[in-house]
């Protein structure tokens, strides 16, 4: 049995924490505390806020050997664990203790802690737990370079640097983070200069270090100085891998009179990387993409034939491989490509736009088309209004092609009646208008205005449109297509002729729904069929009467968001569903 020692001083020890907290990092407070009866009970808290009881009676041989005058100091230990400091903490932190035993007076402790914030966090908590590898300084400094924090960036770049100087990524990145403070103005161009050459001064002789400093600055954006970094480099299958991905990159970044030049200087690049690996799968994408897009189909299909057969696994290189009939005037042989690839990827959702471009040129109608006569004089009833290309693609397969302003484009429902509401005024000023390539699906040039956001496809492709003389006319053709395409959109409506009809991929907004409604109403006795995802009250297809004048249908999803197909039947069944409403508020 342990007796009390009612004579005996109290004590206390803090083991935990030793040094500075981090402001943002979980920490253990621990130690230990004797006095003239058995440890009870340690209150935590931190400048005046609660944190907990810590856990006490933990077993101390290492107290109890030095005060072997305690009767209870072998089980004098406590400990609290992941504790955080509360909101607000400043850059000192007051840990006040309140310790009781079972005999003798409480004993109330406190000791001021010092606290890192920022870059200042994360290198203390780093030097309490130091990492094997730079990884973590470079993650951090990356989440502070993002938040513009470029001082707390610098700082721990620094110590990534004198930790790891054989490393080249930090390297890498702590002259990345000057050249991007030297083009805000923030930096001296001279420290941007200064740390990219020393950085190739301390790989000069490594050419699998400059190579990956060179990755490092081309992930960072710095194309033109990871190319300078590469350029004393003896050629080799991965430098010149990496040289290919950045032209490839800038290609797809390209406009106008400068796409061609571009991707020329990127097959250039990928057929230097084929003269040294010609059986790579990278690579032969690369040269057959890029021939592709230079206007040279017959060489692309040629590359990606030998891809495709060398690598039949690849889904991507048989996505390209079909495409390249399209190009070549094959789209039949293009459409079986599209077929085999479907059957042996059927997880594979790529290259639907592409497919369906060679379905359009072979003059194919979706699967089960209906009555093609009939369904192509009604589709022809109804207009789309924005949203995405899905209901002027189902007006197509059905040999419908009105001409509508929306009809190949994106533009939310509140976007478009917004722009209804000024009575589209302005749309083909070229002030206004956009006018981009766009390299998804295909390169493409795009048509649309700034002001509500609305983007439609031209059908025109970069390799189409040889210089800038040809690009400028084309800008001014679409101008005037699109001031006439606003002028005969308003004579439709003020008529109230034809079905509008508006798509809604995500949750529903019955909001933008009226306030969309009340543009197309504004302009005349318009009826809008609004389509919305189907639910199990409403199965895909179904039509519902919202008010005249107002329609809401609904569908199982929408290609490329929802589904791999268009759902061509449901939408028809829509359209007959929604003509024959129509037509009985006609007659009304």
């Amino acid at each position: 049995m342990t007796v009390d020692a009612p004579g005996l001083p109290s004590r206390c020890h803090l083991d935990q924490p030793t040094g500075p907290l981090v402001a943002t990092a979980p920490f253990t407070l621990a130690g230990w505390a004797i006095g003239p009866g058995a440890l009870q009970r340690v209150r935590v808290s931190v400048n005046g806020s609660q944190l907990g009881d810590a856990e006490t009676g933990l077993v101390r041989p290492d107290v109890a050997a030095h005060f072997a005058a305690y009767p209870h100091a072998g089980r004098s230990g406590f400990q609290l664990t992941g504790l955080r400091l509360p909101p607000g903490t400043g850059t000192t932190a007051l840990l006040r203790l309140e310790v009781e035993f079972a005999a003798g007076a409480p004993l109330l402790v406190e000791q001021a802690m010092p606290v890192g914030h920022g870059a200042t966090a994360v290198l203390l908590s780093l030097r309490q737990d130091p990492p094997a590898s730079p990884a973590p300084l470079l993650a951090a400094a990356a989440r502070f370079t993002d938040e513009a924090l470029l001082e707390e960036a610098e700082a721990l770049l620094a110590v990534a640097v004198a930790r790891f100087p054989e490393e080249p990524v930090p390297r890498a990145a702590y002259a990345a983070l000057a050249v991007r403070a030297a083009g805000l103005g923030l930096w001296p161009e001279a420290e941007a200069t200064r740390r990219l050459a020393l950085l190739r001064r301390c790989f000069s002789d490594n050419a699998a270090g400059t190579i990956e400093a060179a990755r490092a600055l081309a992930s960072a954006g710095l194309d033109e100085e990871a190319e300078a970094l590469l350029a004393d480099l003896p050629p080799s299958a991965e430098g010149l891998m990496l040289l290919a991905g950045i032209a490839e990159r800038q290609a797809h970044k390209a406009g106008g009179s400068r796409y061609l030049a571009a991707w020329e200087k990127a097959l250039a690049r990928w057929e230097a990387v084929l003269d040294l690996m010609p059986e790579d799968a990278a690579a032969l994408t690369g040269a057959g993409t890029a021939a592709l897009r230079t206007n040279r189909p017959s060489k692309g299909a040629a590359i990606l034939a030998r891809a495709v057969a060398w690598f039949p696994d690849n889904p991507e290189l048989a996505m390209w491989h079909a495409h390249a009939a399209t190009l070549i005037g094959q789209p039949e042989e293009a459409l079986a490509r599209f077929a085999r690839l479907r059957a042996a990827f059927p997880g594979f959702t790529g290259g639907q736009s592409l497919e369906g471009e060679a379905r359009f040129l072979a003059g194919r109608a979706p699967p089960n088309p209906g009555e093609a006569a009939g369904d192509r004089a009604l589709l022809l009833q109804f207009e789309a209004l924005g949203s995405n290309c899905e209901f002027g693609n189902v007006q197509r397969a059905f040999g419908a092609e009105p001409l509508g302003l929306f009809r190949f484009s994106s533009g939310s429902a509140a976007e478009i009646a917004q722009a209804l509401e000024m009575d589209l005024a302005g749309i083909g000023a070229p002030e206004h208008t956009f006018f981009e390539i766009l390299p998804e699906p295909r390169p493409e040039y795009w048509v649309g205005d700034r002001r509500w956001h609305f983007r439609a496809h031209t059908f025109t492709y970069p390799e189409q449109v040889p210089d800038a003389a040809a690009e400028a006319a084309l800008f001014e053709k679409h101008c005037k297509r699109l001031q006439f395409l606003r002028r005969k959109l308003l004579e439709d409506l003020a008529e109230g002729e034809k079905i509008l009809v508006h798509a809604e991929y995500g949750p529903p907004r019955p909001e933008a729904r009226q306030r969309l409604f009340r543009a197309v109403r504004r302009h005349g006795p318009n009826t809008l069929l609004y389509v919305v995802l189907a639910d199990a009250a409403h199965p895909s297809g179904t039509l519902e009467v919202l008010e005249p004048g107002l329609m809401l249908g609904r569908l199982d999803g929408f290609i490329g968001v929802h589904r791999d197909t268009v759902n061509y039947a449901d939408w028809l069944a829509l359209c007959r569903a929604a003509h024959v409403v129509w037509q009985g508020w006609r007659q009304a």
